[in-house]
């Protein structure tokens, strides 16, 4: 029987969209470690869990997860990487917590993060279009494009069609903004028009979506995502 697992703590770090509030991905990591230990009792961990991507091309050091296990003093414990591109936060909390579950470790600290602003954007769309196969790759598919056509998919196979599938995307935008504007970690702090303009404009975002979709090769495959 699995043993229960529960949530200790949380810390969050503000979203830096110009590269300088975090000098190095350790200070990222580290002021998340203070803020989820001044929020709990737990102090000692037994092993660690590093979700981050692509850290050879964004911080040029490989086998980060020691590295960042030595720098918050946290020696003596097995200290893992998780990278599963744009799900490797869960995909780390998902580790930690069957770790726990099968009765293995009786606590473990998980760290999700990256810091993407050291590069331009261009080399950032590049590093991250590895995700994509390299075949897929070939015929001009990106990740939005991909994610255009898994959506579709699930609207499908769920019936929804016409204005119905316009009003969700809309009402899911609209929530996604609601959620930064109250947050002040988020990289915009700013409350959404809930105005009709809003509505269009998340209508338009769908539709550019589906517009790119279908300039895909039909041999394509759209892979479901993993969360």
């Amino acid at each position: 029987m699995a043993k229960e697992v529960y949530l200790a703590a949380v810390g969050l770090t503000k979203v830096d969209l110009t590269g300088h509030i975090f000098s190095t991905v350790f200070d990222l990591f580290a002021d998340a470690y203070r803020k989820a230990l001044a929020d709990s009792s737990v102090r000692s961990f037994n092993g660690l869990q590093v979700g981050i991507m692509d850290s050879e091309k964004f911080e040029n050091r490989a086998n980060i997860a020691t590295k960042v296990a030595d720098r918050l003093g946290l020696t003596g414990i097995p200290a893992v990487r998780t990278e599963t591109a744009s799900s490797t936060g869960a995909a780390a909390f998902h580790d930690a917590y069957y770790k726990i579950a099968s009765g293995e470790f009786e606590s473990v600290l998980v760290l999700g993060g990256e810091r993407m602003k050291m590069v331009t954007t261009e080399v950032a769309t590049s590093i991250m279009s590895k995700t994509v196969d390299p075949e897929e790759r070939r015929f001009g598919f990106t990740m939005p494009a991909l994610i255009a056509l898994v959506t579709q998919a699930w609207f499908r196979e769920r019936g929804i069609k016409g204005r119905a599938v316009t009003d969700a995307l809309a009402r899911l935008m609209n929530r996604a903004h609601a959620f930064g504007a109250e947050n002040p970690l988020a990289a915009f702090l700013a409350g959404p028009s809930r105005s009709r303009r809003t509505t269009t404009r998340a209508a338009t975002c769908r539709w550019r979506l589906r517009s790119r979709a279908r300039t895909a090769p039909p041999s394509a495959t759209a892979r479901r995502p993993w969360y």
